[in-house]
């Protein structure tokens, strides 16, 4: 299967800094999405519910629920082909055992600007072979 047809995940580090990481992982996505890959940002798309939740006035929790976010982006990990692992995943706990997730599923695992350049090749490949300029 081609990557442009896969359903993709992209992991990044979200502790720490959350504004700088929001608006990181922000720009990431929005270049994948201009290139048409298709994929779930798990801060991206949770982290307005989460803000959301909080100020809820019936919410009791501590706002953290690491737990339930994680068995929540599961599912998500069960359904993505692969992950892509945004710059500094390394020193990202959640990075790191999302990357097991994938690995142990032996699911593709890329690093972010890696699989820009996989995906921008794939895509330039298909291109010529329909203008027939390139045999399969």
């Amino acid at each position: 299967m081609k990557l442009k047809e896969q359903l993709w995940y992209l992991a990044h580090a979200y502790s720490g800094n959350i504004v700088q990481n929001m608006a990181s992982v922000n720009i990431l996505a929005a270049k994948l999405f201009d290139l048409g890959v298709f994929f779930y940002s798990p801060l991206s798309m949770t982290h307005p519910i989460h803000t959301t939740r909080i100020d809820l006035p019936d919410y009791h929790g501590d706002g953290v629920d690491w737990e339930q976010w994680l068995q929540f982006d599961t599912v998500f990990m069960n359904k993505c082909d692969g992950l892509i692992l945004c710059p500094g995943w390394t020193t990202s706990k959640g990075c790191r055992r999302e990357k097991r997730v994938f690995e142990e599923a032996h699911k593709l695992v890329y690093t972010y600007n890696y699989f820009v350049i996989a995906f921008t090749n794939e895509q330039k490949v298909e291109y010529l072979y329909l203008q027939g300029e390139k045999t399969p």
